[in-house]
Order: structure tokens, then sequence, then C-alpha cells
């Protein structure tokens, strides 16, 4: 049957005898565009039909350049004649391709056998203490290789529906090369593809050549029936094979061609471009392939190690193992069946988790509420008026959307300023709402179902609090602060708000509009203002060693029970690759963790990892490092920090290496200040130590007890280690030079921390005059905001197991309350809130003197910055009135969520357009809000180190 006869019997529709006609007539270029309507996927009534209309179109050109030329047109192939022609080419093209493919088979059995027998003949070689043979003949490799000859041309699957070289001669064709090289690789490439119609466009010419036809014939004309007799197969084989050739070639100077045109064509820059990242991605595979047969060999060589295997110290991999007997196929179906196991245990051991977390946060209890409840119900399905951000527009972007809310679709729709939906998201689909923290109206959006990020822009910071609220309220897994949405004597309800269809008014661009609300929405809502989490933070200086083994890991870092981890590391020599520590530490964790960000400076690393499960509470994730200037005094030195808020609540982690030496306290003090000068994270108008309601400082501090060798080595083999702390150099410079204001670390009850010989507990022999007495040097300090809620520190120690290089690793625990997400659009109507300062003056010499003293207020809910009225005076003690300080209205009226906010105060030198920085004051509003002018009196601070106080009043009114 010909391919327009399996059409017609394939399409459900009547043909009348008149559209028949018309197939019938059709030519060989037309029917090869057959073969292309089918690779574009259309249906075979749409194929006919399309087929039927080129016809009719053709015809018409014939019949008017007959009428012109005053001849009639020539005839095509019809009836039996021409279906025979396409039965005739499709039989070869059949044959053809079975015939190769049989060959390919039979080589392929052929050359396994050789590989057998050749295994076969080295076994009995090995056993009987004989030479062995060469594992492969490479000669008869090499000559097996080039027996291929002729072209074959196979017809490709049914999607394609082309035929395209499969096979070609390549001491003929491609220039002498073997199948492996370049050139021959290159003739079966896209560019010297040969489909079906250039060969049925070749016989065509052929066959016109030899009936004497006179010139070319143009596209137009069709194959006269005469000319359409059977050919002897032989004859027919070899001129295609010619053919082939011909056109092989034709096509590769016209690649060649092309290729030479299209170097400086910007479509072509991005079709390499695309493949470079294609290749990347596939790179990028490889390594987490290769990442996860290492956590194999990983789970495999720690339970080698708990039957009594060792290392290999010389290439830290697990031990080999014995042949297991099994096949590939058995093994790969256990693996499989293991793989699975894992999966379920782990689904298992999450839900555990999920419900231990839901029995410590409190059971929900089940609450429902009706419209009418409600003061604003039109927060159930709100629009707004957005701008997309776009960085590189020196104006800023003018393309507006609509993004709605829809609670009880429980969806978010984007819409263009038609109305029309540009994308629809479910709320579980939700990975991030990220408030940009220097910008109160821009905000980036992510979601699992989307590829890229929504950045907009808002009408203000009130706009942008409103979207943040109701996009968190209907996030599935998580719980928000919002006490009116919750029943009376409950602190945890799952509350079902429900809509009876009433209309309700929206703003839409500027414009009241009517919108209906139907259905219902579930809220995860609290009394609870925060959610309990669990930190670890860890630092280890390896001393160019490489990490410790998995078993030894475990005595560090717990793999379970923390919902962040942060480890800092120091002097890691020993990587080949600049990520090689992070999938160390990601391979150890395994797959509850996700890598959050990891900064890089030299051999100085600093990596925190999040749970899966609280991966969608995570936002806000910067990271930043800063080196000495001084390299060649002190070495590859210097600090790295990253930050992130979970929830509503910020950390930050910062990896320090200073300098060492017994008697640098001031090199380790002016790295410190440079480090803080350049350091800039979150709200770059203020220190990195002061911004955060959590900051964690670890690293090699290099700080050292002043006392000889000799005492100090007698007291820490005592386990005197207070006696060795009275005399330490850190906490000497914080009580004595006001270094690390604020900062505390939990008590010390562990061994000194460096400087021991590898694998033992004793001081290196070389390192007694240079490191001086046993030291603390590998620390961990932490800081609070004094609006910050519960935080304790569970634990502190060095794990002494661990002997891999001259330090000690560290660790500390810390529990902390993250402050959920605050709902207000539920509640009730409340008064506006304003924030006013009185009387505010620096009373101690801070050292500088500022020729335009400026103050500077910044508020996380608050539209800023905002500053005071600019003045000249010299001074070193600025006082400003209550008329020289701006009014602060907050974006969210509730009281009790006021209270857990500050606000920052910055003493700054200049104009609000320029000026430096000098200090910075935190005012918590904890102890401001619900009573009358309260008195504040708080350090001021500068690179961390207390320069004086700072008073004055605040009211929140």
């Amino acid at each position: 049957m010909s391919l327009v006869e399996e059409l017609l019997r394939e399409s459900q529709r009547e043909w009348s005898e008149e559209d028949k006609s018309t197939l019938s007539r059709i030519n060989v270029r037309l029917l090869s565009k057959v073969y292309d309507l089918k690779a574009k996927g259309l249906t075979p009534d749409e194929i006919l039909g399309s087929l039927c209309e080129l016809q009719n179109k053709k015809e018409g050109v014939v019949r008017q350049r007959a009428q012109s030329n005053k001849k009639a047109p020539t005839g095509g192939p019809t009836g039996a004649s021409g279906m025979s022609y396409f039965k005739s080419l499709e039989k070869q093209n059949k044959a053809l391709t079975e015939g190769a493919a049989l060959e390919a088979k039979q080589r392929a059995e052929e050359k396994e056998r050789k590989l057998a027998a050749r295994a076969e003949a080295r076994r009995k070689a090995i056993e009987e203490g004989r030479e062995p043979p060469p594992e492969y003949d490479s000669e008869e490799d090499e000559e097996e290789e080039e027996t291929t000859k002729g072209v074959r041309v196979a017809r490709k699957g049914k999607k394609g529906g082309e035929g395209v070289l499969e096979e070609a001669d390549t001491d003929r064709v491609g220039g002498g090369g073997s199948a492996g090289d370049d050139s021959a690789a290159g003739l079966v490439g896209e560019k010297t593809k040969v489909t079906e119609s250039d060969l049925l466009a070749a016989k065509y010419k052929r066959e016109r050549a030899a009936a004497g036809a006179g010139a070319e014939p143009e596209d137009d004309d069709e194959i006269p029936p005469e000319l359409l007799a059977e050919l002897d197969e032989e004859e027919e084989e070899e001129w295609l094979n010619e053919e082939m050739e011909k056109i092989i070639g034709e096509k590769l100077k016209e690649a060649e061609e092309m290729e030479e045109k299209g170097k400086d064509d910007p479509r072509r820059r991005m079709e390499e471009e695309q493949a470079w990242e294609d290749e990347a991605e596939a790179e990028a595979e490889a390594e987490i392939l290769a990442a996860e047969a290492w956590e194999e060999e990983q789970r495999k060589a720690q339970e080698a190690a708990r039957e009594g295997t060792q290392w290999d110290d010389d290439d830290g991999g697990p031990p080999s193992e014995d042949e297991d007997g099994l096949t590939a196929e058995e093994r790969h179906a256990l693996e499989s069946e293991l793989e699975r196991e894992w999966e379920e245990e782990e689904r298992r051991r999450e839900a555990a988790e999920q419900e231990a977390e839901e029995i410590a946060m409190g059971k929900p209890i089940p609450h429902t509420m009706s419209l009418d409840e409600m003061d604003f119900p039109a927060w159930l399905k709100p629009h707004f008026t957005v701008l997309k951000y776009d960085p590189q527009a020196t104006l800023g972007s003018k393309k507006k959307r609509i993004w709605v809310i829809d609670m009880c679709a429980k969806e978010l729709s984007n819409l263009d300023v038609k109305g029309s939906s540009k994308k629809r998201h479910p709320s579980n689909k939700t990975l991030t709402l990220e408030k940009n923290v220097m910008n109160h109206n821009l905000m980036r959006v992510m979601f699992f179902d989307a590829r890229h990020a929504y950045e907009m822009i808002f009408r203000d910071g009130t706009d942008r609090e409103r979207f943040y609220e109701c996009a968190s309220a209907i996030r599935p897994n998580m719980r928000v602060w919002c006490p009116d949405l919750c029943k009376a004597g409950a602190d945890h309800c799952q509350t079902t708000v429900k809509a009876d269809g009433r209309q309700v008014e929206v703003e839409v661009l500027g414009k009241k509009e009517k919108t209906t609300v139907k259905g219902e929405t579930t809220v995860n809502a609290s009394r609870v203002a925060t959610e309990r989490i669990r930190v670890w933070a860890g630092t280890i200086n390896l001393a160019g060693q490489k990490p410790p083994s998995f078993a030894e890991m475990e005595k560090w870092i717990p793999k379970d029970g923390y919902e962040i981890i942060a480890i800092a590391v120091q002097e890691a020599q020993y990587r080949e690759k600049e990520n090689d520590f992070y999938v160390y530490a990601q391979q150890y964790l395994g797959r509850p963790y996700v890598l959050l960000a990891s900064m890089t400076l030299w051999d100085v690393l600093l990596c925190v990892f999040a749970k899966k499960r609280v991966l969608t509470k995570i936002a806000n994730v910067e990271g930043h490092t800063k080196t000495t200037k001084h390299v060649g005094d002190v070495g590859a030195r210097g600090g790295s920090a990253i930050c992130l808020r979970y929830h509503e609540t910020s950390l930050c982690f910062i990896n320090l290496h200073l300098p060492e030496g017994a008697t640098n306290n001031k090199g380790r003090q002016a790295l410190w200040d440079d480090i803080l000068d350049d350091l800039r994270l979150h709200v770059r108008h203020t220190d990195l130590t002061q911004q955060f309601h959590h900051t964690f400082v670890m690293g090699c501090l290099n700080y050292r007890v002043d006392m000889p060798y000799a005492d100090a080595e007698k007291l820490a083999k005592d386990g005197k280690y207070d006696a060795l702390l009275a005399r330490d150099q850190l906490r000497a410079v914080m009580v004595k030079d006001g270094l690390f204001s604020r900062f505390v670390e939990h008590p010390i009850n562990f061994p000194p921390t460096s400087h021991y010989k590898k694998g033992s507990l004793d001081l290196e022999e070389g390192k007694k005059k240079e490191a001086g007495a046993p030291s603390y040097t590998d620390r961990i300090l932490y800081k609070n905001a004094g609006s910050a809620h519960d935080f304790v520190c569970t634990g502190y120690n060095a794990c002494t197991d661990i002997r891999v290089s001259s330090h000690l690793p560290v660790s500390a625990t810390f529990e902390l309350d993250a402050q959920r997400p605050f709902i207000s659009v539920f509640g009730h109507d409340e008064k506006p809130v304003t924030i006013r300062l009185g009387k505010i003056e620096i009373p101690e010499n801070i050292g500088a003197i500022c020729k335009s003293p400026l103050l500077m207020f910044w508020m996380h809910h608050v539209d800023g910055p905002r500053f005071s009225k600019p003045f000249k005076q010299k001074t070193n003690k600025p006082v400003y009135g209550a008329s020289d300080l701006p009014v602060l209205p907050p974006m969210i009226w509730h009281l009790p969520f006021l209270a857990t906010t500050h606000i920052f105060i910055m003493l700054r030198d200049g104009s609000p357009k320029s000026s430096e920085l000098r200090g910075t004051a935190l005012v918590p509003l904890r102890d401001a809000v619900g009573g009358g002018p309260y008195n504040f009196d708080v350090p001021l601070e500068f690179h961390s180190i207390r320069i004086g106080r700072m008073t004055g009043t605040i009211q929140v009114e």
C-alpha cells in the first residue's frame, strides 16, 4: 500500500471522487512534503487536505504558465502507474533497511564471540602461570572497523518519516578516515542528512535526462507517466550510491559556506551558547551521578569500618570488595529494590519528623468562620498592580502586570493589563516569597512549576506587605501568626473561611471593580508568634589535610535534629576542585539536607545547609567574602559571610581566619576591622554585626594563651581549663578594647584546640616556639538583637576524636524561636499607628569629629530610610531635638507585632545622598509599645566595637 493510500485508509473522512482524483495526480516533490507534515504531528486528515490544497494551487500555476508559453502542461504520475512507482520505492527502502540491520547484528554477534574467546584464553593463561595474550587484537579490530562498505538508506521512525544516511563507506566518502573520526562523524550529522525528497528529486532528474527531455524541467513540472518504467535493481542501487555521494558532497560544501557566513551571526552565537549550556548541564548531571556513586561507596566504607576494616589513608577511599557473584541484571534489580526501600524509609522518617514537629508546636484545632466575621472580605481575592522589574533598564520597566491571589481557589495568577491570564500557579507550588531588604517596593517570587523567578515592583511598601501576607496565608506547609483567625482559648487552629459567592470591591489599575468571592479557604493560623528551630554551627582548621572520614564526621556533625547546619573550614589546601568539600559535606549529610549557599575565599570555606522540609520557609540568602590587604605579611587570611531569613528571623554566619602569632593582636584586630568595613549584606548602610537577629562568628581566630608553654601544658593535662582561659587573649581584648561588642561565648569545658601532632593530642615539637602555649584558637561567638525572641546555646564542645590536623574541630548547638509571618488582612479595622522620636543625643565622646552629623533611621516595616534635618556643626557629641527628627509610619499597625521589631539609628557624617558611617545603635520597640514615652539608653557601636552611648525618647501612638 502506498503512502497516500495508507493515509486515505487511516482518515475517517469521506473523500469525494474529485478529491481522490486530485490526490492521484500529485508528483514526487509534493509527496515528499508528506514526511515533513507527519514529522510535525499532523493527522492524516490534515495531511491529505494540505496535499489537495497544494496540488490545486500548483495546477493553477502550471495552467497559467502553459497559456503564456502557448503549450500544454505535461502530465504527472497518475493512476496505477504513479502508485506503482511509490510502492517500488518504499519496498526498496524497506529491504535496504532490513539488510543493514541484519548485517550490523551479525557483525556485533561475531565481535562479541571474539571478545569472549579472548577473555577465556586470558583466564586460562593466568591460571596456568603463562603470559596472557593481549586483551584485544587491535589490527583485527581496526580492519573490522574499515570493512564497512556501501551506502545504505534507512527510513526514520514513524515520527520523522524521512530517509537518512545510516552508514557510509568511509574510504570513498569520508576522506579515508575511520568510523570514529570527526570527518566521518560529520557525514552522519544534521548538516549532511540525506532525505528521501533529495533522492526522489535526483531520480526525477535522471529519468527526464534518460527520456531525452532536453533542458532541466522546472520544479513545478510533473513526471510524465511514460518515464515510470521499472529499473534494473543492480543498476538502480549503483546509481543510488553515486547520487548519494554527490548529494553528501553538495551538503558538506553548503554547510561549510553557511558556517563561514554565520561566524558573526548573533543567532549562531546564541545557538553555540545554548550548546555550551547544554554541555555544562550534562557535566553537572554527571557530577551528581558521581556524587551519588561516591555516597554509596562511603556507605559501604562505613559498614566496613564497623566490621574493623581500615581505610587506606593515602587515597581516602573505601576498601575494595570481592565479586559477589551476581549478574549485572541481578545487581541492578537488587540496587533498585534497596533504593525503593531507602526512599520509603526516608518518607516515613520525614512524616515522623513532621508529626513530632506538630506535637511540639501543638495540634491545630479545626475552626470555621463566615465571610460576615471579616471586616475586609476583599482580601480573599485581592488584585495587585505591579511593574516587571528589569535591572538593565535605566529608567525602570514600564510593563504592567496584575497579580490576583485567589484564596478560595488557592492559586496566584499573573495577568496582563487586559486581564488575560499569563500563568496560574497553585499555592502549594510556592518556593519562596523574598522581600527585598533595601527596596521596600521590590519583591521576588519563585514557584516550583516556573522556570524563572518573578521580580515585581509594587506601588509602595504597604502593597508589597499585603501581597506577602495573602500569599503566605494559603501556603499549606506554613503556620502563620494570625490571632484573628484563632478560636477563643486555642493557640493553633486550622481555620476554614467560607465565602458565599457575594460581590466584593477590589482595586484594579487604580479603578474600583467588582469581583465574586466563592468557595472556601483554609489557613494554618496560630496565636503563638514563633516557631522553635535548632541550629548547628562548627569550625575546623584542616591545616592542609583531608577532611575526616564519614565515621569520624558522625562524632562531630549530627545528621539529624537540626534545621540549619553551618560549617566553617580553614586551610583546605587539599582540594583539587573548588567545591570538593561542599560535595563531600553534602554526601555525608545525605538527601534530607540541601546546600543553601557556599562562599570560598582561597582555602577559607563557609557552607550552610538546610533540611529540605524547611526550604520553603527560607529566603533572602546572600553571601560575601573579604580578603586581607596584606597577603604577603599574614598569608591567605580573611573572612566570608552568609545570611538568610527563616520566616521573619534573620541569621548571619561569619567565618574568620585571622593572622597567627602569639603577639599579633593588633594584626588580628586590623583584619577584623577591614572585614567589617567591606562585607555588605542585607542593609548596606550599617555594620554587618548590627543588623541581624542572630549573628554567629566562628573560625580560626588565632588568639593565644599568654603563659609559658610548660605551665599551659600542665594546666591542660590537669583539666584546669579556667586557669588557661584566665590568660586568654580573646577574652582580654573583648573586655579591655571592647572588641566583639555584645558577642557572647558559651562557657568552655574542653581542652585547647591547637597545635597538636596529627593523630594525637601531643603538641608538635616544631611548633612550640612558633605557636606558643596550647591555646583556644578555634572559637564560636554569637550575638542577639534586642528584639530577638528566646535563644539559648545548648552545647559548646571540641571533638577530641577527630585528629586529622593540628587543630581540633569545635561545634556549638542552639535553639531559637523564629518569628512566623504575621497576617493582618483578616484582622479588624485598626487605627493608624505612628512612631515619634523625642530628643536624641550622644552624651559620650565618640572620638571622631563629625563635620555634618546626620541621623539615618531604618526599619523593616517602614518605607525608608528616613533622615534627621541636616545641620553644619563640628562635634563628637551631637544632639538632636524632636523637631529635627522624622515621624516613622509603620506598614502594620498591630501593636503586638510592632513590639517584636526594632529601629536602626545610624550616625553618619555628610548628607543624605553621600555620607560615611560613624556608628549604629539598635533601639527595640518592645518597651515602647502600649505605654507613654519610653526613654532608651543603648550602646553605640562601630565595627563591633563599643564607641559610646545613644539616649533619647520614643513613643508608639
